[in-house]
């Protein structure tokens, strides 16, 4: 009988262990997981690609970075933010001379209407652009012309 006892003893702590080493394992593949996760939203946070209104892209204009007007010549010469850099959306050498900028220098992006910079900003954050940040509305909801 007390063969038996010891037996189902011995049993129940083998039992024990194995529970424990695979709480364990699942323990640590958790915390794995959860710093993969972690990564991949600081690498998320890294790129900022966001459509701002007029007095939040103001203020970005305020505190410097680049400012690149993607309309066409014609539509630049009716009126522009000062400051800005024209590179043609529908122009040849668009994407080359995107791919150009500093990849590392906030970006404010506009057009007419917010279309054409929409696209360029989902490009550039493709691209690798870290910070990059699209006028709602563009040029003609744009309140101080």
């Amino acid at each position: 009988m007390n063969k038996l006892r010891i037996s189902i003893f011995t049993l129940a702590i083998s039992l024990m262990a194995v529970s424990c080493t695979e709480s364990s394992e699942n323990s640590s593949l958790n915390n794995t997981e959860l710093v993969e996760k972690s990564n991949s939203v600081d690498l998320e946070q890294e790129n900022i690609a966001k459509d701002v209104n007029a007095a939040e892209f103001e203020t970005l204009i305020q505190n410097g970075g680049l400012l690149i007007d993607v309309r066409t010549p014609g539509e630049v010469a009716n009126g522009a933010i000062e400051g800005h850099i024209n590179i043609d959306f529908n122009g040849a050498d668009f994407q080359s001379d995107i791919e150009k900028l500093d990849k590392n220098v906030q970006v404010l992006v506009y057009c007419a209407s917010g279309g054409r910079s929409g696209r360029t900003m989902g490009m550039m954050k493709d691209m690798g652009f870290k910070e990059v940040y699209n006028l709602n509305g563009g040029y003609n909801g744009w309140p101080n012309k």
